[in-house]
């Protein structure tokens, strides 16, 4: 008898590494590799596996811990969570149709990254697919908790808030481990909110997750062997708000969960988007283009190695993500909106180094 969590750390971390090596030879086979461009903080040359190589160990895991969790949990030694496992197992059952279906819309969202990997499509067309494909979960009733008489509010504020995430990883993705980096820092703060709220299942997705990405992650430390590409870095995005709409529910007057809890826990990838779009719009260029003008690239501008800036990039997003989580024990909403009123505070002061660094280069 063993325990179900190791294994499934185990084999999901081994598996990766072994998928992404493999995947790393594939696509130099069939030359799916970057490509070389003033907006590219690197050369080109380098093979887009991880993006495959994420997206199959992902979904093939969190299969197969449905599958144990839902119909041979008597097979694996779930210790203390075997009681509170027990009244769960009929719902993790009747919910395997509606897990099909994420992992389905998941699917869709990595060939459409995987075809733009490979023909760079058009941004207006790209932009088109993700939001049909975004727009599936809510249409199969999969939605935010979100309190209003008006009608479609909820589905539209999930296509939204999925369609945001997705872009928002896809644009962070950026240099050699910030993605990965980022990944484990936000997944910190989640795996504290499923162990609090006895959300046993969503935890395991959330552990799939991160010990997939650490197996990419051996990849992609500087100096990358491997990158996700469009179809890893979107995958991820729409996987990390798929869990973040799982977590987020609340009760009696706490009405503001709904919205401030994932908003910190996703604070820098936003931040990163809004920042880099206002840029560009500044510039007079299309926020579709290209730069590297990404928060993690001023925060090499300001002098911090590779190494640093993933460091940085680790510390932010495990803070935000930790206030998030605090966010969602907390009663009081004085309490609240000081821990919201810190994380934007942190925010602030990296934006005036950033300017400062700015003045100083100008």
């Amino acid at each position: 008898m063993y325990s179900l969590g190791s294994i499934v750390a185990i084999i999901a971390t081994l598996m990766s590494v072994a998928c992404n090596f493999g995947a790393i030879r594939f696509s130099r086979m069939i030359g799916l590799v970057s490509k070389s461009g003033r907006e590219r903080w690197k050369g080109g040359g380098t093979p887009l596996a991880g993006g495959m190589a994420v997206w199959f160990c992902t979904t093939a895991m969190i299969l197969w811990v449905a599958f144990a969790f839902g119909f041979m949990p008597e097979y694996f030694d779930l210790g203390e969570f075997a009681t509170a496992l027990r009244p769960l197992l009929p719902g993790i059952q009747k919910k395997f149709p509606d897990l099909l279906i994420i992992l389905g819309v998941g699917t869709g969202v990595f060939v459409v990254g995987l075809i733009d990997d490979f023909i760079e499509m058009r941004p207006w067309l790209k932009l088109l697919l993700l939001t049909a494909l975004s727009a599936i979960l809510p249409l199969s009733g999969f939605t935010v908790t979100f309190n209003s008489e008006m009608p479609f509010v909820p589905e539209i504020v999930t296509t939204f808030w999925i369609l945001a995430l997705m872009n928002s990883f896809n644009l962070f993705d950026n240099m050699d481990g910030v993605l990965s980096a980022l990944v484990l820092g936000i997944a910190a703060g989640m795996a504290l909110i499923a162990v609090f709220g006895g959300q046993l299942f969503v935890l395991a997705i959330i552990l799939v997750i991160v010990c997939v990405q650490v197996g990419f992650f051996i990849f992609n430390f500087p100096p990358a062997h491997s990158y996700l590409g469009d179809s890893g870095s979107l995958f991820l995005g729409y996987m990390f708000a798929v869990v973040s709409i799982l977590l987020t529910f609340h009760s009696g007057d706490q009405w503001w969960l709904p919205v401030t809890m994932p908003i910190l826990m996703f604070m820098l990838p936003l931040y990163d988007t809004m920042s880099v779009c206002w840029l560009r719009l500044r510039a007079g260029r299309s926020i579709f283009s290209g730069d590297t003008n990404h928060f993690t690239h001023r925060l090499a501008k300001l002098g911090l190695s590779n190494l640093e800036v993933i460091v940085v990039t680790l510390l932010m997003s495990t803070v935000t993500s930790i206030a998030g989580f605090l966010i969602s024990r907390l009663d009081s909403e004085l309490l609240h909106a000081m821990v919201l009123l810190l994380a934007l505070l942190m925010v602030m002061i990296v934006i005036i180094l950033e300017q400062a660094a700015e003045r100083k280069k100008e």
